[in-house]
C-alpha cells in the first residue's frame, strides 16, 4: 500500500491539536507554538485534504521523507528541556525547520512558511515555549506554568538574586529532602527573615549543577489557592489534587520534582469550601503521599501560623521536619547587601557607597524594629536607589540614606536646637528653660538611635490644671515630629477593665475588633509623640503598661501585633494643684515636691526629665492675651502681618476678665475681639495696617494707611 508521508503525519498532528482539551502538556506546547505564530490548528485542519484511505487503514510503513522527518525530530529532542521520547513539539519543530531550509517537510510546513513566517520567528517562538516544554517533560498538569513556577528554570535564566549567608540552612534542606522518609522540610521564621530566599538558594545550586543527590531536580512553586481556583463543583478540587499527585508519581517525574508551598498553613481547610468537614481539604489529601515519600515538599510559614494551624493537626505535623530560620546578624545582613548592591544599582542606574550599605543596615534596624532583617534593609537599599534615580543622582551615600529615612519616619523640623527652641517658643509662653531641656534631650537621643533601649525619651510635666502642659506637648509635636501626636486621657482608663482599650480585648470579648488605642497608632506611625494627659489617674494596670512600653520600647496587643516606641517621645502630664496657691496677678509661684507613693512619683522615677509647669506669672498672662487677640483677629481671614495689638487693648481684656490661668486668658481675648469682627472685616478690605486698640469707650479698630515712598 501507500507509504506514510510527512503530510499524513501533519494532518494527524492537526487532528490532535484541534481536539486538544488540556490533558496533555506536550500537545498543549505544540498548540501554543502554532498560536505564537498566529495559526489556529482547527483552521489549518479545515484547509487540509481528507485522509487517504491507505493511511486510514493499519499502515505502519513510512516513506523515506517520513523517516528523515522522524530522525530530525529525534535529533531535536535532546535540545528540548528534560529527557523523554519524541513528542509533538519536536515533530512540529522538525517540520518547520526542514521546510525553512528548503527540504520537503509536508503540507503543514508549507502552509506556515508560505504565509510569510520566517525561520527566525519560529526559533523565537520555540524559545518562548522552552519552560512549558520542560513542564510537559515532567508530566505536570497544565495549570502549573513552568515559566514562573519552576524556580530552577528562573535561576538558570538569571532571574533570582544571589543568596548569601544561608549555606547551613540550604545544606539542612538538602539533607532532609534526601531522607528516605519524612523528607519534607518546613521553614519556620518571622516574616522577612529569608525563608523563601533559602529555597531560591537551593534552586541556584541546582541550576549550577550542584545539590548532591538532588542534582537534576526541579523546584515547582505554587500557592495552595491555585489548586482551588476554578473548582466550583464538588469533586473538581479532589480531581485536580489527584492529577497533581499522579503526575508527581509518574516515572517521568518521580524523584525529580520538589514542590514548594509558601504559607504552608493555607493547606489547612483549602478545598473544604468553608465547611467544618475537612476530609477533602488539601492537607488531608496530601498526607498519604507525604507519609509514603511519594512526593517531596518544602513548606514555609511563620512560627505563629505553625502553632495555630499545623500543630493542631498532629498527623500533618509529624510528616514535616521543621527548620528554624533565624534573623541574620548585622555582619551577615551587611554581606547580603554587598551581594545584592550590584543588581539593585544596575536597576536604578546608581552605585552604592560602602557607607550607604552600612547605613541601610543600621537605620533600618533603628527605625523599623518591628520588621526583620534582611528584608527591612533590602527595602531601604531599594528605596534609596529609587529616590536617587528620581533625583538624578548617580551615587547613593550614607547621608542620602539618612535623609530618606528621616523624611520617611517623620523626623521633621529643624536640626539646630536653637532654631527648634525658637519655633516652640512661638507657640508657648514662659517655658524657655523647660523647652531648652526637652529639645536638647530629643536631639541627643536621635543622634544615637541604636545605642539605647526603650522609648526615645520619657518626660513628665507637673503643674496645675490649665497651666499649658498640653500646649507644650502639641508644640513639641508640631516642631520636632511633623505634628504627629497620639493623645490619651488617663481618666478614661482609671478602671482596671479599661486596659482592654489600650491593648485590645481578648478573642470572644466585646471590642475584639476595635483597634488598640496604645498599639495600633504606633504600628502605623512609630515616630510620634505619645501625650498621656492626667496620667496620675491611670489604673495601676494601665500605668504599668505605659511604663513597660517606655522602658522596653515595644508593646504588643492581644492579637500579638507589636508596636515600636523606640522613636516615640512619651510625655505624661500630672495635675498638681499644690503649686496653684495664689498664682496670677499680684502672686508668686511656689513649687512643692511630688508626694511619695503616688502614681506621679512612679512616673517621675521612670522619666528621663521632670519639668515643672506652674501657672504663668503676670508677664506670661499678658503675652498669652496678646497672642490670643492676634489669633482671634487672624481667624477672620486677616494676615497676622497686617495686625497690631496695642497694650491698651491687652490691659482692657485683663481688666474685664481678671484671668488667672492660660485658658481664662484666652477666653478673655476671644470675648474682647468678638465685637470687633465687623470692623476688622471692613478694614481688611482696604490697604494698610489694622490697629486694635482700646479707648475710653472700649475696644476700637483703626486703619493706618500704607505710606508709599516716592
Amino acid at each position: 500500500g501507500d507509504l506514510i508521508e510527512p503530510g499524513d503525519l501533519a494532518r494527524g498532528l492537526l487532528v490532535d491539536l484541534a481536539s486538544f482539551s488540556g490533558g496533555q502538556v506536550a500537545s498543549s506546547s505544540a498548540r501554543r507554538l502554532l498560536e505564537l505564530l498566529d495559526y489556529d490548528p482547527a483552521t489549518l485542519l479545515a484547509r487540509s485534504a481528507p485522509p487517504r484511505a491507505a493511511v486510514a487503514s493499519d499502515v505502519s510503513i513510512g516513506s523515506p521523507l517520513f523517516v528523515e522527518l522522524l530522525d530530525a525530530a529525534l535529533a531535536l529532542s535532546p535540545s528540548l528541556p528534560g529527557p523523554g521520547s519524541v513528542g509533538s513539539v519536536a515533530v512540529l519543530l522538525a517540520m518547520l525547520e526542514r521546510a525553512a531550509s528548503g527540504s520537503d517537510a509536508g503540507w503543514l510546513a508549507g502552509q506556515v512558511l508560505g504565509a510569510g513566517t520566517t525561520p527566525a520567528e519560529i526559533r523565537l517562538a520555540a524559545a518562548e515555549l522552552a519552560p512549558a516544554i520542560a513542564g510537559g517533560r515532567l508530566g505536570l498538569p497544565t495549570w502549573i506554568d513552568p515559566a514562573t513556577d519552576d524556580l530552577v528554570g528562573r535561576a538558570e535564566r538569571g532571574e533570582i538574586d544571589p543568596v548569601i549567608g544561608r549555606e547551613a540552612e540550604i545544606d539542612r534542606v538538602i539533607r532532609i529532602l534526601t531522607r528516605r522518609t519524612k523528607c519534607n522540610p518546613l521553614l519556620l521564621g518571622d516574616p522577612g527573615v529569608g525563608k523563601t530566599a533559602i529555597v531560591e538558594g537551593l534552586a541556584l545550586r541546582l541550576a549550577a549543577g550542584g545539590g548532591g543527590p538532588l542534582a537534576g531536580c526541579r523546584i515547582i512553586s505554587f500557592p495552595a489557592a491555585r489548586l482551588v481556583a476554578g473548582t466550583s463543583l464538588r469533586g473538581e478540587f479532589e480531581e485536580r489534587v489527584a492529577a497533581l499527585l499522579t503526575a508527581l508519581s509518574d516515572p517521568a517525574a518521580a524523584g525529580r520534582v520538589i514542590l514548594f508551598i509558601d504559607e504552608l498553613h493555607t493547606v489547612i481547610g483549602a478545598g473544604s469550601g468553608g465547611s467544618d468537614d475537612r476530609t477533602g481539604d488539601l492537607a488531608n489529601l496530601l498526607k498519604p503521599a507525604l507519609s509514603r515519600g511519594a512526593i517531596r515538599l518544602i513548606g514555609a510559614t511563620t512560627s505563629g501560623e505553625y502553632r495555630r494551624f499545623i500543630e493542631s493537626d498532629p498527623a500533618l505535623e509529624r510528616r514535616l521536619e521543621p527548620i528554624e530560620v533565624r534573623e541574620p546578624d548585622t555582619a551577615t545582613t551587611l554581606a547580603i547587601l554587598r551581594g545584592l548592591a550590584p543588581r539593585y544599582g544596575a536597576h536604578h542606574g546608581v552605585t552604592y557607597s560602602p557607607g550607604a550599605l552600612a547605613a541601610c543596615v543600621e537605620l533600618s534596624a533603628a527605625h523599623s524594629p518591628s520588621r526583620r532583617a534582611p528584608d527591612r534593609a533590602i527595602d531601604l537599599l531599594d528605596e534609596s536607589g529609587a529616590a536617587a534615580r528620581i533625583a538624578g543622582r548617580t551615587r547613593v551615600s550614607s547621608s542620602w540614606v539618612g535623609s530618606l529615612v528621616g523624611a520617611r519616619a517623620g523626623l521633621g523640623g529643624p536640626t539646630d536646637p536653637l532654631v527648634a527652641r525658637a519655633r516652640i517658643d512661638e507657640q508657648v509662653v514662659g517655658r524657655g528653660a523647660a523647652v531648652g531641656e526637652l529639645v536638647d534631650l530629643v536631639v541627643e537621643r536621635r543622634a544615637a538611635p541604636t545605642r539605647r533601649r526603650g522609648a526615645l525619651a520619657t518626660v513628665l510635666l507637673v503643674g496645675p490644671d490649665g497651666s499649658g502642659k498640653g500646649t507644650l506637648a502639641r508644640a513639641v509635636a508640631d516642631v520636632l515630629f511633623a505634628g504627629r501626636m497620639i493623645e490619651i486621657d488617663g481618666a478614661a482608663y482609671a478602671e482596671p477593665h479599661a486596659i482592654s482599650g489600650l491593648i485590645g480585648s481578648p478573642p470572644g470579648y466585646v471590642g475584639y475588633e476595635r483597634p488598640a488605642a496604645l498599639v495600633e497608632p504606633f504600628r502605623r506611625e512609630p515616630t510620634s509623640v505619645l501625650f498621656v494627659r492626667r496620667a496620675d489617674l491611670l489604673s495601676p494596670a494601665a500605668l504599668a503598661l505605659l511604663l513597660d512600653a517606655a522602658r522596653e520600647g515595644d508593646l504588643a496587643d492581644t492579637a500579638g501585633r507589636s508596636a515600636s516606641f523606640r522613636h516615640a517621645l512619651v510625655i505624661a502630664s500630672v495635675d498638681d494643684e499644690s503649686t496653684r496657691g495664689t498664682i496670677g496677678f499680684g502672686a508668686s509661684a511656689s513649687a512643692s515636691p511630688l508626694r511619695p507613693g503616688t502614681p506621679a512619683a512612679l512616673l517621675a522615677r521612670a522619666a528621663d526629665l521632670v519639668l515643672p509647669c506652674p501657672d504663668p506669672d503676670e508677664r506670661g498672662l499678658i503675652e498669652i492675651v496678646r497672642r490670643a487677640l492676634l489669633a482671634a483677629a487672624a481667624d477672620l481671614g486677616v494676615a497676622v502681618g497686617r495686625l497690631r495689638v496695642t497694650n491698651g487693648l491687652v490691659e482692657f481684656a485683663i481688666r474685664s476678665e481678671h484671668p488667672r490661668r492660660p485658658p481664662e486668658a484666652r477666653r478673655a481675648a476671644e470675648r474682647t475681639a468678638r465685637p470687633l469682627g465687623p470692623a476688622i472685616r471692613r478694614a481688611a478690605a482696604r490697604r494698610g495696617t489694622i490697629v486694635l486698640d482700646a479707648g475710653a469707650d472700649g475696644p476700637t479698630v483703626a486703619l493706618v494707611p500704607r505710606v508709599t515712598a516716592r
